[in-house]
């Protein structure tokens, strides 16, 4: 896997993607997950309000120990984050692009049960540009053609979740994939976008697979 990403949580117990050694999309892990981390993150991104990627508690405790780290909070999660009475913040507006450092960053909307974005990360020194997106039931319309890295949430496989929702309805069982497949990305779309995309060189990172795939070995 590129050196570019650090995968510190993906899952629905917890989310936490550092890019470049020193931002990092999400805080939904425990606090403990990111003390090899800490030190060098300079930018914090956030995605929505699910708590497996805002965990409040982890939140209030790196800010505390990293008074100077920056967070970038787009704007439909800045109510809620201003009750954690973190300071230092700015609030990021979708299809817009800021720059930090040596990054230019740019979160684009993102289709969930709640508000949530991607994100768009180009390092100019490396001449180097993120795709980040999860959590979504759809990538149409969104545009990213010729990134380095793409990282893509592979949550479940579209033909597999329906025959699961058809075997519990039929035996009155209540079946969760529903929720699944109206609000998170299977493989065949997230394939299907990496592919129209990609350069010759691009590198794909499967994000917030199922954990049933990865117990089955299907994905890894």
């Amino acid at each position: 896997m590129t050196s570019n990403i650090h995968i510190l949580g993906s899952s629905s117990k917890g989310n936490a993607i550092v890019y470049f050694d020193e931002i990092m999309v999400d805080c939904g892990v425990n606090y403990q997950t990111l003390k090899p981390v800490e030190d060098n993150i300079r930018l914090v991104l956030l995605t929505h309000r699910h708590g497996d990627h805002f965990k409040t508690t982890t939140m209030k405790s790196l800010a505390k120990n990293r008074p100077s780290l920056l967070w970038g909070v787009p704007e439909h999660l800045e109510d809620l984050f201003l009750k954690l009475d973190i300071p230092n913040y700015v609030v990021f507006n979708e299809g817009k692009a800021y720059s930090f450092g040596d990054y230019i960053i740019s979160p684009f909307k993102l289709y969930h049960d709640v508000p949530n974005v991607g994100w768009r990360i180009i390092n100019k020194l490396k001449d180097y540009k993120v795709f980040h997106a999860t959590d979504t039931f759809t990538l149409d319309g969104i545009q990213a053609k010729g990134y380095d890295l793409y990282a893509i949430e592979f949550n479940h496989d579209a033909e597999r979740i329906m025959d699961d929702i058809i075997s519990k309805l039929s035996t009155g069982e209540y079946a969760y994939e529903v929720k699944s497949m109206e609000n998170h990305l299977t493989f065949q779309k997230a394939q299907a976008f990496f592919d129209e995309n990609k350069k010759g060189s691009s590198e794909l990172v499967k994000l917030h697979i199922s954990s049933r795939y990865i117990e089955e070995g299907i994905l890894s």
